[in-house]
């Protein structure tokens, strides 16, 4: 994320665009997921290769490294037609996706202190 924001240097927009991208990233993943699970049920391997391209580019494009990795193990795994082995790392890609979520959304929601609060005391 950090490369990502020194890509956007100092353009007065640059937080509503690192937000956008977060936002559709989140989507354009969830409906992926959705599609690599169907596709993988169905053992449609190559309908599954182009989904895990797909995320592989645009999470190495974000900044998520982990996922992006996953997703190029689950790309080998359908060129190798090995379905047991893509099924194995969709599930590892859907946790980690759960995992990062949340952070995301942080970064495009953050939870501001109340006014009244004082730093590091306890209400």
């Amino acid at each position: 994320m950090d490369d990502l924001r020194k890509g956007l240097g100092s353009d007065p927009q640059a937080d509503e665009i690192l937000k956008q991208l977060i936002e559709r990233f989140i989507m354009q993943t969830s409906v992926w997921l959705e599609d690599l699970d169907r596709a993988l049920k169905e053992a449609r391997l190559k309908d599954a290769l182009k989904y895990a391209h797909d995320l592989k580019g645009s999470s190495g494009l974000l900044g998520a490294a982990r996922l992006s990795k996953l997703s190029d193990y689950l790309y080998e795994a359908c060129v190798n037609d090995s379905l047991a082995s893509a099924q194995a790392y969709f599930a590892e890609i859907r946790a980690e996706f759960d995992k990062a979520k949340p952070l995301l959304e942080a970064e495009i929601h953050p939870v501001s202190a109340p006014k009244n609060a004082v730093p590091g005391q306890a209400e």
